[in-house]
């Protein structure tokens, strides 16, 4: 790294700043479990000329603003786990940030560097989107605020701007009538990248469910929501037909890729299975 410079700023706006200037030859630090593996490659062609720091900017915060789970994009995941507002108000995010990667990659990465990087296989990404997260992103002129599925657009790819950096992510608390489920698929216990992972949030009164929100990760360019299963189960009681139904029909919506964790035709399998038992443990 002796070719990077370095720098570590104590204001966000002077962070923008300093991001716009590089004109797309800076890259952020926070964590460094993504960034270090790139570096890692030795190939100058992936190195910046610039390394833009974050951790001086005090963006590791968790607190309750009324009815939002307000999370700094530099809370780690470990950060989220221990977090007894994240238990309290977003237990499936709590639960999904415990089986990311290994406790050193818990203890260093964060939530901002895991929805930035836009990795398909995203865990704490998959969460969010079920919880109906928000981005906040700061640019020298102010902030603005965009849906995560609207942010996260392709593999590796996102809708920050040149000079924009991600600030926080909002969550709508859940309520009492709320029901959570989160499963994974990845090749061994511990460490282990997801080879399909399902979260599920909705509401249930008198076991029919409503305002489904199913998200699947690592088995399509990008995270996503399914529309059609939410229709499914839309004033339903919950029953294992109808979780096999729900299960075939994200099914059907993946589109994922052969590599070295699994195939495609494997992930397409499994996360149908892992949505019917995430829906069958919540009934």
């Amino acid at each position: 790294m002796a070719n990077q410079r370095f720098v570590s700023p104590s204001d966000l706006r002077e962070a923008c700043s300093i991001l716009s200037q590089a004109k797309g030859r800076a890259a952020i630090l926070a964590g460094g479990t993504d960034l270090m593996p790139r570096f890692n490659t030795r190939r100058p062609a992936v190195r910046p000329d610039l390394l833009l720091f974050l951790g001086a900017l005090d963006l590791d915060y968790i607190r309750l603003e009324r009815q939002t789970l307000v999370i700094g994009a530099c809370a780690t995941h470990e950060d989220i786990v221990n977090s007894i507002l994240v238990r309290e108000h977003a237990p499936l995010l709590a639960k999904a940030c415990s089986e990311i990667g290994s406790p050193a990659i818990r203890n260093a990465g964060t939530i901002g560097g895991n929805v930035c990087n836009r990795a398909p296989s995203a865990d704490g990404t998959t969460a969010l989107m079920a919880l109906d997260a928000s981005m906040v992103i700061a640019s020298e002129s102010g902030d603005r605020a965009m849906k995560l599925e609207d942010f996260v657009t392709s593999p590796f790819s996102n809708r920050l701007k040149p000079g924009e950096i991600l600030k926080e992510i909002h969550i709508p608390v859940m309520l009492p009538d709320h029901k959570w489920g989160w499963m994974k698929q990845g090749q061994r216990r511990g460490s282990s990248f997801s080879v399909a992972a399902v979260a599920v949030r909705m509401e249930m009164h008198d076991r029919a469910c409503s305002d489904a929100r199913i998200a699947a990760g690592a088995v399509a360019p990008t995270p996503f929501v399914s529309k059609t299963a939410s229709a499914i189960l839309e004033g339903k009681p919950l029953s294992e037909s109808l979780a096999e139904k729900v299960g075939a029909a994200v099914s059907e919506e993946a589109d994922p890729q052969d590599d070295s964790r699994a195939s495609a035709w494997y992930r397409k399998k499994i996360v149908g299975i892992l949505v019917k038992r995430t829906l069958l443990a919540m009934a």
